[in-house]
């Protein structure tokens, strides 16, 4: 029994930090969060199942804020429909206890967007306020090289009037359209979904009553504040035991927001269970993190954050002969725990000399290490928590090395190329899992020569996937490897022309669905399980059903596609570049079916606000890799109703959970 516990530890471990390196060097261009569900719309049908929640210990709901005061409401001016818009409107459904916020907004989203995803579509890095040292330019590089993902999510937004109303002209329908509503207390952790037009009865939100937390950073006695804007963010702490969580880690229930150019910043509609740790990163000033006190729903937390300058830390870095090491990227960390996922408190590179100097960095117990494309992660300086340093010296190590050619589709040397590696964490064994851990962020580079041979350096002894991206006759060229490890062999890798794939969806009599939802992911196998990366979703509206993806990665993809009463089950799998793509490929939907129902607690009391989710089969990890943005799952309403679909007509279970309650015991249904 010790000896299965012993090897079962290290392989959870690496499957948790597995999912880790994923979500981080995907580099996802749309959202770098856990995998997205599709909610249906509101049931109104007579529920046909019911679902129990066990009594929590924490004995039933907490009691919510007062009442907050209503203003008068103000008219707003006309708005002119443009070519394609429609209106949509609705109401906000108060909770007990709480009223209109000035700050209220309803937003239109072209897809499901939950609310912990939320503050990735409304707010973005300002990159023109980055300085050189903390843009990171072989990060685009590794965008370009591994990912395809470019989706317009937010379309429209409009402020909610006092009286709960809202009115707002959209574009076209999307069959994805969603809607999300985040005020200063209120937010709603699923989004509403919008079906297909004419909408005969409004639209009814029904937010939840979180934390809203505001405050007020004050420069560094001296400073000149030159009203720049810093980096906020709310995160649970990082640890090697919630490593194993599935939900845990860096990207997962981490809210974010920057500060005014005067210092003032709110994090808006908290979820009450967030609490957690507060990350600051001035632009001028030392950054901090901060405990902050629990939260209680509808409460708000004032903060009167004075930063301090700081120390710097100063230094060369060189190579194990002590020549000067150029352009080595330098980083201080927290000693907490895995504190290198969550980002270095200051960046800095190294110059011609090899000298280094971090400036403002807390006055904190830290490590200092580097990393360099031509050598492998430097170890780890452990700084005391006073003082400025002046001398440190940073050594870097000799890596592996993995070199071979790269040709042109036509087989001709590939010249003037960048090849890049970044560090593999989906194909890791064993206790590779835990080494991984001091490798985290490695990656390498290489500009092939004229005869296309490239070769990469500083590698540790893990695996890598490879890419790079070129033109070859006015078209894009790119190869994706994964799984590739050091060796003293030389590989031989050819460019092909990125791949497009096009179709046409019908029905079961062959007729062309004129209407749907397609979403296009790929699938990489990994040591446990199947991962879905580089996702494309796009709403077609076609007389004929077609549809075409273009600039695609080689390897194997899935495609999904649904509408309200259809889907494509089982989902098409195909392998790219398709032997002959100039045929269309043509896929065919069958009916859907929709399972309604009620949450009930154990009295039969309905349940509002439970979260129902098909449940999956197998480690936790694997379910959530496998759904994805089209998944359906619902929000029970005010008397526990529900409706999932569309669904394939199989038989299923389903589970529910909502705050307060335990999850429910899975609930199977038949087949129709």
């Amino acid at each position: 029994m010790k000896r299965i516990l012993l090897l079962a530890v290290p392989l959870l471990f690496a499957v948790g930090l597995m999912l880790w390196l994923q979500k981080s060097s995907e580099d996802q261009l749309y959202l770098s969060k856990a995998s997205q569900a599709e909610q249906q719309a509101q049931g109104t049908q007579s529920p046909s199942d019911l679902i129990d929640l066990e009594a929590d210990a924490s004995d039933g709901a907490r009691e919510l804020a007062a009442n907050a005061s209503r203003d008068e409401d103000t008219p707003q001016a006309p708005i002119s429909l443009g070519e394609g818009e429609v209106w949509l409107q609705g109401r906000v459904a108060w909770p007990e206890g709480q009223g209109w916020e000035e700050s209220l907004q309803v937003y239109v989203l072209s897809s499901n967007v939950k609310r912990g995803d939320l503050d990735g579509v409304l707010i973005e890095d300002d990159d023109e306020e980055k300085t050189d040292d903390e843009k990171d330019p072989i990060g685009d590089q590794m965008v370009e090289a591994f990912s395809g993902d470019d989706l317009a999510v937010l379309l429209t937004q409009t402020t909610v009037k006092p009286d709960g109303t809202f009115r707002i002209p959209v574009p076209a329908w999307r069959r994805s359209m969603h809607l999300q509503l985040l005020g200063r207390h209120l937010y709603m952790g699923t989004p509403v979904r919008v079906p297909a037009p004419p909408w005969n009865e409004e639209f009814v939100l029904e937010p939840q009553v979180g934390v809203w937390i505001h405050g007020q950073l004050q420069a560094p006695p001296g400073t000149d504040w030159d009203r720049l804007t810093s980096g906020v963010r709310l995160y649970k702490e990082i640890s090697a035991a919630n490593a194993l969580v599935p939900g845990g880690g860096p990207p997962v229930a981490s809210f974010r927001t920057r500060s005014t150019r005067e210092g003032t910043f709110e994090l808006r509609g908290i979820p009450v269970e967030e609490h957690a740790k507060l990350q600051v990163w001035p632009k001028k000033g030392a950054p901090l993190l901060r405990e902050l006190e629990p939260f209680a729903p509808g409460a708000t937390l004032e903060l009167q954050i004075e930063l301090e300058k700081g120390r710097s830390i100063a230094g060369v870095v060189q190579d194990p002969e002590d020549n000067p090491v150029v352009g080595a990227q330098v980083g201080s960390f927290s000693q907490a725990p895995l504190a290198q996922a969550r980002g270095p408190y200051r960046n800095t590179y190294s110059d011609e000399q090899g000298r280094f100097e971090l400036l403002a960095v807390p006055e904190v117990p830290l490590v200092v290490r580097a990393r360099h494309t031509s050598w492998i992660n430097s170890d780890r300086y452990n700084i005391d928590g006073e003082n400025s340093v002046e001398d440190l010296v940073i050594t870097m190590k000799q890596g592996a090395h993995l070199a071979g050619t790269l040709t042109m589709p036509d087989g001709s040397p590939a010249a003037g190329v960048t090849v890049l590696a970044n560090l593999d964490g989906l194909h890791v064994v064993g206790m590779e899992g835990v080494g991984m851990v001091e490798h985290m962020g490695s990656r390498s580079t290489s500009k092939t020569d004229g005869e296309g041979h490239f070769r990469l350096e500083g590698l540790a002894d893990l695996p890598y996937k490879l890419g790079a991206k070129s033109e070859w006759k006015n078209q894009v060229v790119r190869v994706y490897l994964d799984d590739q490890r050091p060796s003293e062999d030389e590989i031989e890798v050819q460019l092909q022309i990125s791949p497009s794939l096009t179709g046409t969806v019908v029905d079961k009599d062959g007729q062309p669905v004129t209407s749907y939802t397609l979403l296009a992911r790929q699938a990489r196998a990994a040591t446990m399980v199947t991962v879905f990366t580089n996702e494309q979703m796009m709403h077609v509206q076609d007389d004929d059903g077609r549809f075409q993806l273009e600039d695609l990665l080689v390897g194997n993809w899935q495609i999904q596609v649904q509408g309200d009463d259809f889907i494509l089950d089982p989902p098409f799998d195909v392998s790219l570049p398709l032997e002959d793509p100039s045929t269309p490929i043509v896929l065919t939907v069958s009916p859907a079916q929709s399972i309604t129902g009620r949450v009930v607690d154990p009295e039969g009391r309905g349940v509002a606000g439970a979260e129902i989710q098909i449940q999956g089969q197998g480690l936790e990890v694997a379910q959530r890799l496998s759904r994805s943005r089209l998944t359906p799952q619902d929000i029970s309403g005010p008397e526990g109703e529900f409706k999932l679909g569309p669904l394939a007509q199989n038989a299923v279970s389903l589970v529910a959970s909502a705050d307060d309650w335990c999850d429910s015991e899975s609930v199977a249904t038949a087949a129709p």
